[in-house]
């Protein structure tokens, strides 16, 4: 696979920007996320992770590569009672959703954890059950120009073609009619390459119009 920089030299033959190579290798880091995220989705493939309460304790740990956007449903299940076999669900609880649910999980200021209410306060009983489904986060943090993205080789004109996409979309005149044109090539290019791997490892349809009919 190309380094970003080989990458963003690319993607500005076709569409020339002037925003900064950090700027554009911050775009590539969310790419690469939500395509990590956007396989494990298609392919309806994750991990799942459990824990156990901790009496009168609000913050928990994620599970190692967990994302909070990553949890499958946005929904985590908490055990009834230690033992009982049996769970409620914790949906996720955003700023918009205010009063809506009485137990629930939500954001933490920590990135790698997460917080736990059951009818609005920490749980109050220890070792029930915690099972989180989540699709994993593999992707490597890009810290260096020369860093590569942790894909084959055949995602990488994705990586292009979404980048002129972002940078077609930025700055004080952005174009929207290229934004959109390569962002629909890119998707148009993610399926012709799924469809063929998973056709060279699976055996499964080889035309993207009969996988997407699968899904």
């Amino acid at each position: 696979m190309a380094t970003l920089q080989e990458i963003i030299t690319e993607a500005k033959t076709i569409y020339p920007t002037t925003r900064a190579n950090e700027d554009q290798a911050l775009s590539l880091k969310r790419i690469h996320r939500r395509l990590f995220t956007k396989l494990g989705r298609d392919t309806n493939q994750w991990t799942t992770a459990e824990d156990v309460t901790v009496e009168d304790q609000e913050e928990y740990d994620l599970p190692t590569g967990c994302k909070l956007h990553s949890i499958v449903n946005k929904v985590i299940k908490v055990e009834k009672s230690e033992g009982s076999g049996t769970y409620t669900d914790f949906p996720y609880y955003s700023n918009d959703d205010k009063n809506k649910y009485d137990s629930y999980y939500t954001r933490s200021t920590t990135d790698s954890k997460y917080l736990l209410y059951e009818n609005g306060s920490a749980i109050s009983t220890a070792d029930r059950a915690i099972i989180i489904n989540y699709y994993k986060d593999i992707s490597t943090d890009f810290t260096d120009l020369n860093d590569t993205p942790s894909l084959d080789e055949d995602y990488h004109d994705y990586f292009v073609y979404m980048l002129v996409a972002e940078n077609a979309s930025c700055g004080t005149d952005p174009d929207t009619e290229i934004s959109d044109y390569w962002k629909k090539e890119a998707e148009e290019y993610f399926w012709e390459i799924k469809v063929k791997i998973e056709a060279d490892l699976y055996n499964t349809p080889n035309n993207s119009n009969e996988a997407k009919e699968m899904m």
